[in-house]
């Protein structure tokens, strides 16, 4: 699991300053690591020169996710699916000047309320969770998550797929939070709404300027 740019033809060779950034500061045998095929356990072996008969010997069910006979699988240790980068690269590679639209977001003033009401909802159904004392609260969602749901346009948020995709949640975490998640963003959402449209429209200055002066 590596970011697109640890498979270039050759390592970065340049120098690396105060503002380098992290692609450059990347040295050449992590990205030798990245690129290799070969089993991981001899991979360290070799490059540690460690010749003992220990080296490559494991105890867990697999050695490493490099061989191709075994039932190994990363991607069952995380909640999302994998990011491999593949599709971004592919639309790069048909349209280089393909641009990503400007992304949209809620209105500052109404940021924090609703990062407010998310963050009562988390602690509230993360209390009724029967296994809250080994679960985290973090585990419904984290504050990164909460943060970018409060930031999302609402025209960005108008079903519950839209929120899966969003955070890059699975179905069963959409049917477990994502619902509930929506409801309390749609609720908000129309209540701005509401209230904006019955806020009463501000007078131009020049139309105080003339009030005054008619006085």
């Amino acid at each position: 699991m590596a970011e697109p740019w640890a498979f270039p033809d050759k390592p970065y060779a340049g120098t690396v300053k105060k503002s380098s950034s992290k692609q450059e500061r990347t040295g050449c045998a992590a990205l030798h690591l990245i690129q290799s095929t070969t089993c991981l356990r001899q991979f360290f072996a070799l490059y540690l020169d460690d010749q003992s008969s220990q080296a490559t010997t494991f105890i867990a069910p697999w050695c490493c996710d490099r061989h191709n006979n075994t039932s190994f699988d990363l991607s069952t240790y995380f909640l999302g699916s994998q990011y491999t980068g593949i599709s971004a690269l592919e639309d790069l590679a048909t349209d280089p000047s393909k641009k990503r639209p400007r992304n949209r977001y809620q209105a500052m003033d109404e940021h924090w309320p609703l990062l407010k009401k998310l963050r009562e909802w988390r602690t509230s159904a993360h209390g009724r969770d029967p296994q809250r004392s080994v679960q985290p609260i973090t585990w419904l969602c984290d504050d990164d998550a909460l943060n970018a749901l409060s930031k999302a346009h609402p025209d960005n948020l108008r079903s519950q797929d839209n929120i899966i995709k969003l955070l890059d949640k699975t179905e069963e975490w959409g049917s477990d939070c994502g619902a509930a998640i929506f409801a309390i963003i749609s609720k908000f959402n129309s209540g701005t709404m509401t209230s904006s449209s019955s806020r009463p429209a501000k007078r131009s200055k020049a139309s105080s300027s003339s009030a005054i002066s008619i006085q």
